[in-house]
């Protein structure tokens, strides 16, 4: 008998507070998080990530992912409540 065998990490009460870098990427926050247990109580206050270029536009991506930001750059519309 063939079974897949999966298993994934709940991740949760996450705070990341006053960080401040630059990115070579356009998705400079990605919040991916499995779509069985997601991740809860995600917290961004005062993120600030901004492109290594000044061609490049940046951006937040969130899967699965609830929590709530504050003062963040770019702004993370995408965690779900």
């Amino acid at each position: 008998m063939d079974m897949k065998s999966t298993s994934a990490v709940k991740v949760s009460d996450i705070t990341y507070t006053g960080v401040y870098r630059t990115s070579m990427t356009e998705d400079t926050i990605n919040l991916s998080c499995d779509k069985d247990v997601g991740c809860t109580n995600i917290v961004l206050d005062h993120v600030n990530i901004t492109s290594s270029s000044s061609k490049v536009k940046t951006y937040a991506s969130c899967l699965n992912a609830h929590g709530k930001s504050f003062d963040t750059l770019p702004r993370v519309r995408c965690l779900l409540p």
